[in-house]
């Protein structure tokens, strides 16, 4: 009887061990969002629009999701953490998008989750053409970072 323990137990952890690496993920690649489920580690709002999400991978393999442009920074800003790589949805429809390679429109009058205002664009024509449509502006991630912290502001008076 004490023999068919021992045997029970190791075939556990051997098939705990085996199973170990089968559910390794792809970090250069963006997770999968689940809208409607999926929350926003920042404002911990359910994300529910896919043209303003975005998401990260953290040093450590940690997947983050967003439900708004400005949410990922301000998360990138307040945890002083490097990000190891960060997507935004393409406001366009096409898709993720490396942050570093985005076009950033950023409009007052524009609705987002959070209030915040941006959308990215992988295309400089889209963006140009949203940013006229809506009296916005193109602008680069620095200055992304400086504008959430004045909308952080607007929203605390």
């Amino acid at each position: 009887m004490r023999r068919l323990k021992i045997c029970g137990i190791l075939l556990v952890f051997l098939a705990v061990f085996s199973l170990a690496g089968c559910g390794e993920r792809d970090l250069t690649k963006p997770p999968k969002i689940a809208y409607g489920r999926d929350f926003c580690v920042q404002c911990r709002m359910i994300i529910e629009e896919e043209r303003f999400v975005s998401a990260a991978v953290t040093d450590d393999g940690h997947f983050l999701k967003f439900d708004d442009i400005g949410c990922l920074a301000v998360y990138e800003k307040d945890q002083n953490m490097s990000l190891i790589r960060s997507w935004v949805r393409d406001a366009s429809g096409g898709g993720w998008i490396a942050r570093e390679k985005a076009l950033f429109v950023y409009s007052p009058d524009l609705v987002t989750p959070m209030g915040y205002g941006f959308v990215a664009f992988v295309s400089d024509l889209a963006a140009q053409e949203f940013a006229k449509e809506k009296t916005g502006r193109l602008v680069a991630w620095n200055e992304l970072l400086n504008l959430t912290n004045q909308n952080q502001l607007k929203r605390e008076d």
